[in-house]
């Protein structure tokens, strides 16, 4: 069954509608765990929150910039072993990232590709399931303007085929 995000939060998202998204977790504002887009796009990992700059509850490799630029994100990703490339389509031993800015210029938000469409975490709400990257662009994430891939080896396609079933059985962890 097909669960939306609550209007409150979809109006932020002029083109999220109804049948193209559906939620696939809860929101983590106030739980003991919480993280965000980077670490669900960057390894698939739920228990901490990734961001470049200074904070208590920030996590950030050393070693890499960390001065919250979207250079700083392209880093970080780089580091995971993507690489920039042209085009979002689906490749079968590809895992595909699209990064989000805006203002232009500035990192905001980052999905991951699945063979049916894009999971993102959206801040401390939700991860939803999201059809194409145009759901969410608009005022608050801007566009999707770098596409990344790096070569995935064959838990990352299952896992990329199978979301839904995975996302409870058989948690997506991409390799780090």
């Amino acid at each position: 069954m097909r669960v939306p995000l609550p209007d409150e939060k979809k109006r932020h998202f002029p083109n999220l509608r109804t049948l193209n998204h559906s939620v696939t977790s809860e929101e983590t504002i106030g739980k003991k765990v919480i993280y965000n887009c980077v670490a669900w796009a960057a390894i698939g990992d739920t228990s901490k929150w990734w961001q470049a700059g200074t904070g208590p509850s920030f996590y950030w490799p050393r070693g890499l910039l960390s001065d919250d630029s979207l250079q700083s994100y392209i880093a970080l990703f780089e580091f995971f072993g993507y690489r920039q490339c042209t085009s979002d389509g689906i490749e079968i031993f590809q895992e595909k990232i699209a990064i989000y800015e805006h203002p232009p210029g500035e990192f905001s938000h980052v999905c991951y590709q699945l063979f049916s469409g894009w999971t993102s975490k959206l801040g401390g709400w939700e991860d939803i399931h999201h059809e194409t990257l145009e759901d969410l662009e608009g005022q608050l994430y801007g566009k999707a303007k770098i596409i990344m891939k790096r070569r995935c080896g064959t838990r990352g396609f299952l896992a990329r085929i199978f979301f839904h079933a995975t996302n409870y059985l058989w948690p997506l962890r991409r390799p780090a």
